[in-house]
């Protein structure tokens, strides 16, 4: 069971751009064009959801965080059919968090290294 932590969504929305910067960095290297499912692993309060709606329109993007907070604003955010949320730590995110399967996870490598390879 995922633990209620202290992250604020409004306190980490007060610096949008400088967290946002390193996905829109990422997304300009990806070279997935096409993808049908993504997943954006510590999605925070969502700001980076629509960055990756516009990389990707027709996937099916999966928000995962460990913050119900952070989820809740991401939700609220969010009026796209194609997009779900699961309350998950990305230390156990695994098959049964994630639809069809793994994603591609280098993205979750440079914020979790024990994901491991």
């Amino acid at each position: 069971m995922v633990k209620q932590s202290a992250w604020q969504p409004s306190a980490y929305l007060a610096y949008a751009s400088e967290r946002t910067q390193p996905l829109i960095d990422l997304i300009s290297r990806a070279r997935v064009p096409g993808a049908s499912r993504v997943v954006d692993l510590g999605c925070g309060p969502g700001n980076g959801l629509p960055i990756l709606r516009a990389a990707w329109p027709d996937a099916l993007i999966t928000g995962i965080d460990s913050s119900p907070d952070m989820l809740a604003r991401a939700r609220e955010a969010s009026d796209d059919a194609q997009m779900s949320f699961v309350e998950a730590d990305i230390r156990d995110v695994g098959r049964t968090h994630l639809p069809d399967g793994e994603p591609n996870r280098r993205a979750g490598l440079q914020r979790c290294p024990a994901l491991g390879p």
